[in-house]
């Protein structure tokens, strides 16, 4: 009896081995781990520089109104002073309007509206006595260069004698504000001085000095010169940013060889780049 039971209880260990099933759970397999590109990182956008209000959006920020064109028969004089400026008639003056909504801009159009009305009126005048050769224009030009908008206008007269009138404007476009010019020179790092000295080298570059006068006569010239008045600066002087992206300086008070007037060297203007920007 006692072997029958050991053998049954044998029988059941065997048959609950069988049965047991594995210890741990088989773990499923894990899916392919998938890099995700990485998100490209923002470009931080250029923030927009904003100009000033116009006058009318859609003109250029220096229109024109009808010039003041005036013809007449010519002098022999007159007719040498059309071919020499390469203009059809003598009197053709431009009427610039700075586009800038803003009463100091609009302040400065009818100066400049009334400067060149008083040229008209001036050459006007001399013509209508017929006492001496009359002529006159004027000529607008203007560009943009580091959010700076610089005008010129330049008018010549002729009645007897030549007279040449520039004038020189810079607009800060962000403000409007009309820089003077130790305002627009210290945006460069550079003051007067700094400037004076920068042109007296230019000119000594091309073998130009400071004029002199030889004795007994007060006003031949015999060479490319300059006087002490031309390279100083202060705030009159004529500074502007020109479509080279250059700081320039229009030096008056200098003599060039320039035999169409019938000197051998003349009196005239010069530009001559103190920076580029």
């Amino acid at each position: 009896m006692k072997k029958i039971l050991t053998s049954f209880l044998l029988m059941a260990m065997i048959a609950g081995c069988v049965q047991q099933g594995p210890t741990e759970a088989a773990k499923p397999e894990e899916p392919p781990v998938v890099e995700q590109p990485e998100k490209p990182v923002e470009q931080e956008k250029p923030e927009e520089i904003k100009y000033v209000k116009k006058i009318d959006e859609n003109k250029d920020w220096v229109y024109f109104d009808e010039p003041l064109v005036y013809n007449y028969e010519l002098s022999d004089y007159e007719a040498m002073a059309v071919t020499y400026y390469n203009e059809n008639n003598m009197l053709n003056i431009e009427m610039p309007i700075i586009n800038i909504d803003l009463s100091n801009i609009k302040t400065l159009n009818q100066s400049i509206t009334n400067q060149l009305y008083k040229a008209y009126e001036t050459v006007s005048y001399y013509d209508n006595k017929k006492t001496v050769a009359t002529y006159a224009m004027s000529r607008t030009r203007y560009y943009i260069a580091d959010d700076i908008l610089s005008v010129e206008t330049r008018t010549v007269l002729i009645y007897g004698e030549e007279e040449v009138q520039i004038n020189v404007y810079n607009i800060d476009l962000t403000t409007g504000e009309i820089l003077r010019n130790a305002d627009l020179l210290s945006r460069y790092d550079l003051d007067f001085a700094k400037v004076e000295k920068q042109l007296v080298q230019a000119l000594s570059d091309q073998n130009i000095s400071i004029c002199e006068l030889h004795e007994g006569y007060s006003q031949v010239i015999d060479r490319p010169c300059y006087f002490d008045d031309a390279i100083k600066i202060d705030e009159k002087s004529l500074l502007m940013l020109n479509n080279q992206n250059q700081l320039v300086c229009i030096m008056k008070n200098y003599y060039c060889e320039d035999n169409t007037q019938g000197y051998p060297y003349a009196k005239t203007e010069t530009e001559l780049i103190i920076k580029s920007l």
